[in-house]
């Protein structure tokens, strides 16, 4: 009978705990109800009411304001949003439909790409921190599916464009036949850690960090045409490039004869492309030369420069890496179409990459190139290729009857003439 009792009182005060809980629950003031609660370290789901209202946003920010924070203009933004809502407005995986509005995904990850972790999304969109990368990685790829990097390989009317671009703005319109102009990047990333067999692979001692090395061109408006991320941080430039698509159809042949990408050296003189030249009299066709490649060095600073995600080494999975540069790049070609000028303030070797939100600045030259992101090889080591080595002597002798040569360089208050 004992035994008896005490199940018994077991069963009533395991109910009467139950009932209690369930009355606390149903008092919950209405304030208490999007309170945060503690799970893994990380703030849990709210209710919907809570999430940001777009429109009340828009409309307490500046134009210049929403540019700074999202690096589109506000008709670029809506622009893009016109094309990829029908994406974010799907079903995702676990049949749910998606909660946030597809405005707030897509200026998540435009404020993610522009260096917001993902505790300043929570804070600003009051969305939880599993939808914030579901709607993250829900944007880049309608991002990369719906906007297009293409070089016009195939298309002589948009090569003639590209052609006309860089000698016009050459100096006495002599540099002709160049359509683009090609570099290797290296992103630095953290370590890929298990995701690879031997993450050492994408370790580049000369730099002292894992990278990512990518192979683009890019026109003279520094809109990137073609990119390649297929290859290791390891690999040189000239290997690189020779695996890249683009490069392969190039070196086939498929360019045609009378254009030609623009290298520097390292790359190696061969069909298609055009790389400095070495020995006398070369100076001026080297300085002509490498004022018309600047463009892709000047590309690859305003991508470094207006996304923030890559002002630290690249902390995403590792699957994910290159689709978010894809997606930087891109985003990168939709602000030169629509002339969406960088607006950022310095002070004291930072930057403020986010409205109130400062970082130290990425190097660059004087030029605007990225002093740590380049790939400063040595001259190509394989045997030149001199089929193509008549349009550079053709080169060198426009440059040479124009008369251009090489200004003078000032060393101490004088000027040297550089040979």
């Amino acid at each position: 009978m004992a035994a008896r009792r005490r199940r018994l009182l077991c069963i009533h005060l395991e109910l009467h705990l139950r009932n209690q809980r369930k009355e606390r629950r149903t008092r919950r003031r209405p304030e208490q109800e999007n309170e945060e609660d503690e799970d893994d370290g990380g703030p849990c789901r709210r209710t919907r009411r809570n999430v940001l209202d777009w429109d009340d946003h828009v409309f307490g920010l500046s134009p210049r304001m929403f540019q700074r924070a999202y690096r589109l203009s506000i008709d670029a933004f809506h622009e893009l949003h016109e094309k990829i809502a029908p994406d974010l407005s799907r079903r995702d995986p676990r049949g749910r439909e998606g909660g946030v509005d597809t405005r707030v995904q897509l200026a998540m990850c435009l404020r993610f790409l522009a260096g917001a972790s993902y505790i300043d999304l929570y804070m600003v969109y009051h969305v939880a921190t599993s939808d914030i990368y579901r709607c993250l990685w829900r944007t880049v790829d309608a991002i990369n599916a719906h906007l297009k990097i293409e070089f016009p390989i195939d298309d002589p009317a948009k090569l003639a464009v590209l052609e006309a671009e860089f000698a016009q703005m050459s100096r006495k319109h002599v540099w002709r036949n160049q359509v683009a102009c090609v570099d290797g990047i290296d992103f630095k990333t953290t370590s890929p850690g298990n995701a690879v067999h031997n993450p050492l692979d994408y370790y580049v001692e000369r730099k002292g960090c894992y990278a990512v090395l990518c192979i683009a061109s890019c026109d003279y408006a520094r809109r990137f045409l073609s990119f390649d991320i297929n290859t290791g941080p390891r690999t040189h430039d000239s290997l690189a490039w020779k695996a890249s698509r683009v490069g392969q159809r190039i070196m086939a042949g498929d360019l045609g004869p009378n254009y030609f990408v623009n290298g520097d050296a390292a790359f190696c003189q061969c069909r298609g492309m055009i790389v400095p030249a070495t020995g006398p009299g070369s100076s001026d066709f080297n300085f002509e030369q490498s004022s018309n490649r600047m463009p892709i060095e000047c590309a690859f600073g305003m991508l470094v420069r207006r996304w923030g995600i890559f002002w630290r080494p690249l902390a995403v999975r590792f699957d994910r890496r290159s689709a978010v540069i894809e997606c930087a790049m891109k985003l990168h070609n939709l602000c030169i179409d629509h002339r969406i000028n960088l607006d950022l303030r310095e002070a004291n070797g930072s930057t403020e990459y986010l409205p109130d939100r400062w970082a130290p600045s990425p190097k660059f030259d004087r030029d605007g190139r990225p002093v740590e992101y380049l790939n400063w090889e040595t001259e190509c080591e394989d045997v030149p290729d001199l089929s193509h080595d008549s349009m550079r002597r053709k080169l060198m002798s426009a440059i040479k009857d124009a008369g251009l040569t090489r200004p003078p360089r000032r060393v101490r208050g004088r000027s040297r003439r550089v040979r």
